[in-house]
């Protein structure tokens, strides 16, 4: 009798979560609808690759985009659209709409992100745990965020939108005077930053 050999055969893995339907209608049209939208960047950009996928949206969208400390190289620093930390706390402020991408969307005290009042917010993260409260977005979406920001883009007709705050730049130069007044800190961090590759990693 001859024995019998079995094979296992690769299980191809689940698509990712692009998110509900509806409430990605919902999302894409308050985005839309908005005059001054923002977008919130987290770690989860970086876990899903979506790094090309939030700049697409982002440019579709007209937004500018800041991140998180774990979203740091969501988007390059040097691209028209991203604004570092402090910057970005200043342009949020003036936004009408934000989407939380791929982030618990607290702060590190365990607070939701602040947001001016009468913003409309969009969260879109995997985990759906990390859309409740304290958080209280207008529309939560649980997606991957790579597949979440593709579903939202082609929820977005025509051509990419010119970027509605045309003051980023002197936004980048108020942050850079204040963070300046912190030395010897901002003077190593100008000298480690002309020493390393823009792709290196410290």
């Amino acid at each position: 009798m001859t024995g019998v050999q079995t094979c296992a055969l690769p299980i191809p893995p689940a698509p990712a979560p692009a998110g509900d339907p509806a409430l990605l209608d919902r999302a894409a049209e308050l985005l839309l609808g908005a005059q001054r939208p923002m977008i919130v960047a987290g770690g989860g950009v970086l876990a899903g690759a979506a790094d090309a996928e939030l700049l697409a949206f982002a440019r579709r969208l007209g937004a500018p985009v800041t991140t998180t400390s774990n979203g740091r190289g969501a988007i390059d620093d040097r691209d028209p659209l991203a604004l570092l930390t402090v910057a970005g706390r200043e342009v949020l402020a003036r936004a009408d709409a934000v989407l939380i991408v791929g982030s618990r969307g607290l702060s590190q005290r365990g607070q939701p992100i602040v947001t001016p009042e009468g913003c409309r917010v969009v969260h879109l993260t995997l985990d759906a745990k990390d859309l409740g409260a304290p958080r209280r977005p207008d529309v939560a979406i649980a997606a991957d965020a790579a597949a979440g920001l593709r579903a939202l883009l082609d929820r977005l007709d025509g051509p990419d939108r010119p970027c509605w705050a045309d003051d980023l730049d002197a936004a980048r130069e108020r942050e850079q005077a204040a963070l300046a007044r912190l030395e010897p800190q901002w003077s190593y961090c100008q000298a480690l930053r002309r020493a390393i590759p823009a792709d290196g990693i410290l």
